[in-house]
């Protein structure tokens, strides 16, 4: 059974980012690693804006994510790296911290 995984990332828009996407809550695809195999694997995630409105549009956010998944800690740890992707690419992300709840 997925259980919800929780953190905090600092999301760096992608050189040809989709822009402003208006809000500050969107479910997106984040793409990530696993941290034995070096595998890619795709998560569906709710990614909550802790700025403004309009986030995309600035040169970094600060955001949570929140997914639910069996094996989230296996690519998603403090320093990882993950794209995030709504049609394309739209931001890199580093997990900051870990939520628990």
């Amino acid at each position: 059974m997925a259980r919800r995984y929780k953190f905090r990332a600092m999301l760096t828009p992608a050189p040809a980012g989709a822009g402003d996407e208006g809000g500050q809550m969107h479910r997106m695809v984040l793409r990530a690693h696993h941290h034995q195999s070096h595998g890619c694997k795709v998560f569906s995630a709710l990614v909550t804006s802790d700025d403004h409105p309009g986030w995309f549009g600035d040169d970094h956010a600060l955001a949570t994510i929140a997914l639910y998944a069996d094996d989230a800690g296996d690519y998603f740890d403090i320093g990882d790296h993950f794209a995030v992707w709504l049609g394309s690419d739209v931001a890199d992300g580093v997990v900051t911290r870990r939520l628990f709840i």
